[in-house]
Protein backbone atom coordinates (compact mmCIF):
# COMPACT_ATOMS: atom_id res chain seq x y z
CA UNK A 1 0.00 0.00 0.00
CA UNK A 2 1.57 3.30 -0.84
CA UNK A 3 1.94 5.58 2.00
CA UNK A 4 -0.17 8.96 2.40
CA UNK A 5 0.25 11.80 4.50
CA UNK A 6 -2.45 11.41 6.76
CA UNK A 7 -4.80 8.33 7.99
CA UNK A 8 -7.58 10.44 6.36
CA UNK A 9 -6.38 10.44 2.89
CA UNK A 10 -6.39 7.15 2.68
CA UNK A 11 -10.23 6.44 3.76
CA UNK A 12 -10.54 9.06 1.24
CA UNK A 13 -9.01 6.71 -1.38
CA UNK A 14 -10.81 3.83 -0.02
CA UNK A 15 -13.85 5.74 -1.12
CA UNK A 16 -13.22 6.62 -4.30
CA UNK A 17 -10.85 9.98 -3.85
CA UNK A 18 -10.98 12.21 -6.91
CA UNK A 19 -13.83 10.51 -7.93
CA UNK A 20 -16.51 13.11 -6.18
CA UNK A 21 -16.91 17.20 -5.60
CA UNK A 22 -15.87 19.27 -2.81
CA UNK A 23 -17.62 22.07 -1.48
CA UNK A 24 -15.27 25.04 -0.19
CA UNK A 25 -16.12 27.85 1.82
CA UNK A 26 -14.03 30.04 -0.26
CA UNK A 27 -14.93 33.59 -1.34
CA UNK A 28 -16.10 33.67 -4.65
CA UNK A 29 -16.52 37.64 -6.40
CA UNK A 30 -18.60 36.10 -9.18
CA UNK A 31 -20.26 33.05 -8.44
CA UNK A 32 -23.05 33.03 -11.38
CA UNK A 33 -20.19 33.66 -13.48
CA UNK A 34 -17.80 31.04 -12.90
CA UNK A 35 -20.99 28.84 -12.72
CA UNK A 36 -21.77 29.96 -16.51
CA UNK A 37 -17.73 29.62 -17.46
CA UNK A 38 -17.80 25.95 -15.63
CA UNK A 39 -20.74 25.12 -18.13
CA UNK A 40 -19.53 26.33 -21.31
CA UNK A 41 -16.21 24.15 -20.90
CA UNK A 42 -15.82 21.47 -23.53
CA UNK A 43 -12.83 20.61 -22.12
CA UNK A 44 -12.99 17.20 -20.63
CA UNK A 45 -11.41 18.59 -17.29
CA UNK A 46 -12.90 17.70 -14.20
CA UNK A 47 -12.72 20.68 -11.03
CA UNK A 48 -12.45 18.77 -7.81
CA UNK A 49 -13.21 22.41 -5.06
CA UNK A 50 -16.47 24.52 -6.01
CA UNK A 51 -17.10 27.59 -3.45
CA UNK A 52 -20.38 26.85 -2.18
CA UNK A 53 -22.18 29.39 -3.90
CA UNK A 54 -20.61 28.25 -7.53
CA UNK A 55 -22.12 24.91 -6.61
CA UNK A 56 -25.68 26.29 -6.21
CA UNK A 57 -24.91 28.52 -9.20
CA UNK A 58 -23.85 25.58 -11.63
CA UNK A 59 -26.59 23.20 -10.50
CA UNK A 60 -29.35 26.02 -11.20
CA UNK A 61 -27.25 26.86 -14.83
CA UNK A 62 -27.87 22.51 -15.65
CA UNK A 63 -31.48 23.08 -15.44
CA UNK A 64 -31.46 24.54 -18.35
CA UNK A 65 -29.58 23.61 -22.30
CA UNK A 66 -25.49 24.72 -22.18
CA UNK A 67 -24.73 27.65 -24.02
CA UNK A 68 -28.87 28.75 -23.59
CA UNK A 69 -29.17 32.12 -22.46
CA UNK A 70 -31.57 30.56 -19.81
CA UNK A 71 -28.62 28.74 -18.42
CA UNK A 72 -26.56 32.02 -17.95
CA UNK A 73 -29.33 33.96 -15.78
CA UNK A 74 -30.23 30.71 -14.62
CA UNK A 75 -26.30 30.81 -13.05
CA UNK A 76 -26.91 34.04 -11.88
CA UNK A 77 -29.43 32.73 -8.89
CA UNK A 78 -28.47 33.07 -5.69
CA UNK A 79 -30.37 31.24 -3.34
CA UNK A 80 -29.79 27.41 -2.72
CA UNK A 81 -30.44 24.58 -5.09
CA UNK A 82 -33.29 23.24 -3.70
CA UNK A 83 -33.62 19.40 -3.98
CA UNK A 84 -36.93 19.48 -5.02
CA UNK A 85 -35.24 20.16 -8.33
CA UNK A 86 -33.15 17.03 -8.61
CA UNK A 87 -35.59 14.89 -10.51
CA UNK A 88 -36.03 17.81 -13.42
CA UNK A 89 -31.94 17.95 -13.05
CA UNK A 90 -31.65 14.02 -13.70
CA UNK A 91 -34.23 14.31 -16.56
CA UNK A 92 -31.86 16.55 -18.57
CA UNK A 93 -28.78 14.90 -17.61
CA UNK A 94 -29.80 11.32 -18.41
CA UNK A 95 -30.77 11.26 -22.22
CA UNK A 96 -28.87 13.99 -23.12
CA UNK A 97 -26.09 13.58 -25.19
CA UNK A 98 -25.28 17.81 -24.98
CA UNK A 99 -23.74 18.20 -22.14
CA UNK A 100 -20.18 17.13 -21.52
CA UNK A 101 -19.59 13.80 -19.68
CA UNK A 102 -17.91 16.18 -17.32
CA UNK A 103 -21.01 17.97 -16.62
CA UNK A 104 -22.57 15.27 -15.52
CA UNK A 105 -20.25 13.96 -13.18
CA UNK A 106 -19.92 17.68 -11.65
CA UNK A 107 -23.28 17.87 -11.35
CA UNK A 108 -24.27 14.37 -9.91
CA UNK A 109 -20.97 14.18 -7.53
CA UNK A 110 -22.10 17.70 -6.15
CA UNK A 111 -25.88 16.86 -5.47
CA UNK A 112 -23.58 14.07 -3.31
CA UNK A 113 -21.60 17.24 -1.69
CA UNK A 114 -24.77 19.29 -0.92
CA UNK A 115 -27.17 16.41 -0.04
CA UNK A 116 -25.50 13.17 0.71
CA UNK A 117 -24.07 9.95 -0.78
CA UNK A 118 -26.94 7.84 0.34
CA UNK A 119 -30.04 10.07 -0.83
CA UNK A 120 -27.98 10.79 -4.13
CA UNK A 121 -27.58 7.29 -4.82
CA UNK A 122 -31.25 7.10 -4.44
CA UNK A 123 -32.28 9.71 -7.04
CA UNK A 124 -29.56 7.97 -9.26
CA UNK A 125 -31.54 4.82 -8.88
CA UNK A 126 -34.90 6.68 -8.91
CA UNK A 127 -34.22 7.92 -12.35
CA UNK A 128 -32.78 3.86 -13.30
CA UNK A 129 -36.28 2.98 -12.46
CA UNK A 130 -37.97 5.22 -14.85
CA UNK A 131 -35.68 4.96 -17.93
CA UNK A 132 -36.64 3.25 -20.72
CA UNK A 133 -33.99 -0.05 -21.67
CA UNK A 134 -33.46 0.05 -25.41
CA UNK A 135 -31.03 -2.72 -27.51
CA UNK A 136 -27.66 -2.62 -26.60
CA UNK A 137 -27.52 0.84 -24.74
CA UNK A 138 -24.58 3.01 -26.11
CA UNK A 139 -21.18 3.47 -24.10
CA UNK A 140 -21.01 6.92 -24.43
CA UNK A 141 -24.71 8.35 -23.66
CA UNK A 142 -24.94 9.93 -20.19
CA UNK A 143 -26.92 7.14 -18.28
CA UNK A 144 -23.59 5.30 -18.40
CA UNK A 145 -21.97 8.45 -17.03
CA UNK A 146 -24.50 8.31 -14.68
CA UNK A 147 -23.81 4.52 -14.04
CA UNK A 148 -19.80 5.03 -13.48
CA UNK A 149 -20.83 7.51 -10.74
CA UNK A 150 -23.14 6.23 -9.11
CA UNK A 151 -20.44 3.49 -8.93
CA UNK A 152 -18.17 5.67 -6.89
CA UNK A 153 -21.29 7.46 -4.88
CA UNK A 154 -22.20 3.68 -3.63
CA UNK A 155 -18.51 3.68 -1.85
CA UNK A 156 -19.34 6.58 0.80
CA UNK A 157 -22.93 4.81 1.42
CA UNK A 158 -22.83 3.25 4.67
CA UNK A 159 -26.09 0.98 4.11
CA UNK A 160 -25.73 -0.67 0.78
CA UNK A 161 -28.24 -3.60 1.10
CA UNK A 162 -31.22 -1.61 0.19
CA UNK A 163 -29.96 0.06 -3.04
CA UNK A 164 -28.40 -3.24 -4.33
CA UNK A 165 -31.46 -4.24 -4.07
CA UNK A 166 -33.23 -1.41 -6.12
CA UNK A 167 -30.39 -1.99 -8.57
CA UNK A 168 -30.75 -5.83 -8.97
CA UNK A 169 -34.37 -5.21 -10.62
CA UNK A 170 -33.11 -2.37 -12.81
CA UNK A 171 -30.98 -4.96 -13.79
CA UNK A 172 -33.19 -7.59 -14.21
CA UNK A 173 -34.75 -5.10 -16.61
CA UNK A 174 -31.71 -5.21 -18.95
CA UNK A 175 -30.62 -7.36 -21.65
CA UNK A 176 -27.26 -9.39 -21.00
CA UNK A 177 -25.34 -8.09 -24.05
CA UNK A 178 -25.65 -4.33 -23.14
CA UNK A 179 -23.35 -2.14 -21.55
CA UNK A 180 -25.18 -0.64 -19.09
CA UNK A 181 -25.88 -3.99 -18.06
CA UNK A 182 -22.49 -5.11 -17.80
CA UNK A 183 -21.48 -1.97 -15.95
CA UNK A 184 -24.34 -2.80 -13.50
CA UNK A 185 -22.91 -5.90 -12.55
CA UNK A 186 -19.33 -4.45 -11.73
CA UNK A 187 -21.31 -2.43 -9.51
CA UNK A 188 -23.05 -4.98 -7.95
CA UNK A 189 -20.45 -7.93 -8.04
CA UNK A 190 -17.43 -6.43 -8.25
CA UNK A 191 -15.37 -9.37 -8.96
CA UNK A 192 -18.33 -11.71 -11.13
CA UNK A 193 -19.11 -8.55 -13.11
CA UNK A 194 -15.45 -7.88 -14.08
CA UNK A 195 -14.99 -11.52 -15.43
CA UNK A 196 -18.21 -11.75 -17.30
CA UNK A 197 -17.14 -8.62 -19.47
CA UNK A 198 -15.22 -10.49 -23.06
CA UNK A 199 -12.26 -8.90 -24.61
CA UNK A 200 -14.57 -7.09 -27.37
CA UNK A 201 -15.82 -5.07 -24.90
CA UNK A 202 -12.48 -3.80 -23.63
CA UNK A 203 -11.88 -3.18 -27.15
CA UNK A 204 -15.32 -1.22 -27.68
CA UNK A 205 -15.54 0.87 -24.72
CA UNK A 206 -12.06 1.28 -23.87
CA UNK A 207 -12.00 5.12 -23.46
CA UNK A 208 -14.43 4.51 -20.22
CA UNK A 209 -12.76 0.96 -19.38
CA UNK A 210 -9.42 2.84 -19.59
CA UNK A 211 -10.79 5.74 -17.37
CA UNK A 212 -13.22 4.79 -14.75
CA UNK A 213 -14.59 1.19 -14.34
CA UNK A 214 -11.74 -0.67 -13.41
CA UNK A 215 -11.03 1.51 -10.30
CA UNK A 216 -14.76 0.36 -9.32
CA UNK A 217 -13.59 -3.67 -9.19
CA UNK A 218 -11.49 -2.45 -6.13
CA UNK A 219 -9.23 -5.02 -7.78
CA UNK A 220 -5.22 -4.42 -8.50
CA UNK A 221 -4.95 -7.25 -10.41
CA UNK A 222 -7.48 -5.84 -12.91
CA UNK A 223 -5.67 -2.59 -12.92
CA UNK A 224 -1.98 -4.42 -13.38
CA UNK A 225 -3.59 -6.54 -16.51
CA UNK A 226 -5.35 -3.78 -18.03
CA UNK A 227 -1.91 -1.56 -17.58
CA UNK A 228 0.60 -4.21 -19.07
CA UNK A 229 -2.24 -4.38 -21.73
CA UNK A 230 -1.59 -0.16 -22.52
CA UNK A 231 -5.18 0.32 -21.68
CA UNK A 232 -4.15 3.15 -18.60
CA UNK A 233 -2.94 6.22 -18.43
CA UNK A 234 -1.85 5.56 -15.36
CA UNK A 235 -1.36 9.37 -13.97
CA UNK A 236 -4.58 10.00 -14.67
CA UNK A 237 -6.17 8.34 -12.01
CA UNK A 238 -4.59 7.85 -8.16
CA UNK A 239 -7.36 4.64 -8.24
CA UNK A 240 -5.21 2.79 -9.96
CA UNK A 241 -1.98 3.30 -7.94
CA UNK A 242 -3.31 3.27 -4.78
CA UNK A 243 -5.40 -0.13 -6.06
CA UNK A 244 -2.22 -1.95 -7.74
CA UNK A 245 0.69 -0.12 -6.71
CA UNK A 246 3.63 2.02 -6.63
CA UNK A 247 5.19 0.05 -9.49
CA UNK A 248 2.59 0.39 -12.18
CA UNK A 249 3.43 4.07 -12.14
CA UNK A 250 6.54 4.87 -14.99
CA UNK A 251 9.52 6.25 -13.27
CA UNK A 252 8.89 9.83 -15.04
CA UNK A 253 5.74 12.36 -15.88
CA UNK A 254 6.32 14.23 -18.93
CA UNK A 255 4.64 18.11 -18.47
CA UNK A 256 4.34 19.08 -21.68
CA UNK A 257 1.19 18.86 -22.87
CA UNK A 258 -0.70 19.52 -19.67
CA UNK A 259 -3.43 22.05 -19.07
CA UNK A 260 -2.84 24.00 -16.69
CA UNK A 261 -7.04 22.72 -15.50
CA UNK A 262 -5.33 18.97 -16.21
CA UNK A 263 -2.62 19.79 -14.12
CA UNK A 264 -4.65 20.94 -11.09
CA UNK A 265 -6.58 18.00 -10.73
CA UNK A 266 -3.33 15.75 -11.37
CA UNK A 267 -2.13 17.32 -8.33
CA UNK A 268 -4.86 17.71 -6.02
CA UNK A 269 -5.87 13.52 -7.05
CA UNK A 270 -2.33 12.24 -6.13
CA UNK A 271 -1.65 15.01 -3.73
CA UNK A 272 -3.09 12.87 -0.99
CA UNK A 273 0.37 10.04 -1.51
CA UNK A 274 3.75 11.12 0.32
CA UNK A 275 5.83 8.74 -1.74
CA UNK A 276 9.00 10.37 -3.46
CA UNK A 277 7.89 9.06 -7.03
CA UNK A 278 4.49 10.56 -6.70
CA UNK A 279 5.04 13.81 -3.99
CA UNK A 280 8.41 15.14 -6.50
CA UNK A 281 6.19 15.20 -10.04
CA UNK A 282 3.49 16.77 -8.10
CA UNK A 283 5.47 19.28 -6.07
CA UNK A 284 6.54 20.37 -9.99
CA UNK A 285 2.95 20.75 -11.67
CA UNK A 286 1.66 22.02 -8.35
CA UNK A 287 3.54 25.31 -8.89
CA UNK A 288 1.33 26.73 -11.59
CA UNK A 289 -1.75 24.16 -10.97
CA UNK A 290 -3.22 25.42 -7.65
CA UNK A 291 -4.19 28.60 -6.56
CA UNK A 292 -1.31 30.22 -4.73
CA UNK A 293 -3.59 30.47 -1.14
CA UNK A 294 -4.68 26.90 -1.71
CA UNK A 295 -1.35 25.76 -2.64
CA UNK A 296 0.39 27.64 0.86
CA UNK A 297 -2.24 25.39 2.85
CA UNK A 298 -1.23 21.99 0.80
CA UNK A 299 2.29 22.47 1.42
CA UNK A 300 1.96 23.86 5.07
CA UNK A 301 -0.43 20.62 6.24
CA UNK A 302 2.71 18.53 4.52
CA UNK A 303 5.85 20.97 5.28
CA UNK A 304 7.76 18.07 7.20
CA UNK A 305 8.08 15.86 4.22
CA UNK A 306 7.62 18.07 1.62
CA UNK A 307 10.95 20.66 2.57
CA UNK A 308 12.50 17.28 2.38
CA UNK A 309 11.88 16.68 -1.11
CA UNK A 310 12.29 20.51 -2.31
CA UNK A 311 16.15 20.18 -1.21
CA UNK A 312 16.29 17.04 -3.23
CA UNK A 313 14.67 18.73 -6.15
CA UNK A 314 16.84 21.76 -5.99
CA UNK A 315 20.16 19.60 -6.45
CA UNK A 316 18.54 19.01 -9.81
CA UNK A 317 20.80 19.92 -13.09
CA UNK A 318 17.68 21.04 -14.62
CA UNK A 319 17.09 24.59 -14.38
CA UNK A 320 13.36 25.05 -14.47
CA UNK A 321 13.36 22.04 -11.61
CA UNK A 322 15.64 23.82 -9.39
CA UNK A 323 13.69 27.24 -10.21
CA UNK A 324 10.20 25.61 -8.98
CA UNK A 325 11.85 24.35 -6.05
CA UNK A 326 12.94 27.85 -4.99
CA UNK A 327 9.33 29.01 -5.68
CA UNK A 328 8.12 26.28 -3.65
CA UNK A 329 10.33 27.36 -1.01
CA UNK A 330 9.35 30.62 -0.93
CA UNK A 331 5.94 29.90 -0.10
CA UNK A 332 6.84 28.70 3.22
CA UNK A 333 8.28 31.90 4.62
Amino acid sequence: MIATFRPEDRQLLDRGWPHQRVITDEPAKTPGATAAMQYEKSDSVQVLHFPRAVAHAYLWAQLHPRLSPEAKAAARRTEPFDEVNVPALLDRLFPSMEQYAFHCEDALYLLEALFGAERTAGWIIDRLERTTWRGAGNPHDRIFVALTCLGFILLRVEDLAPLHARLRKVRADLRDGSCHGRYLDVILDREQGWARIEPKHLEGECCFIGSRMPALTRDGAVVNALNEQKRLSPWTDPQFAWLAGLEMLPPAIEARGWTPDQKQLLVEGFGLFSEPKILRPVLLFAVTAMPRPRLRKWLADRADVVRVELAELAKSTDSKTRKKAADLRSLFQ
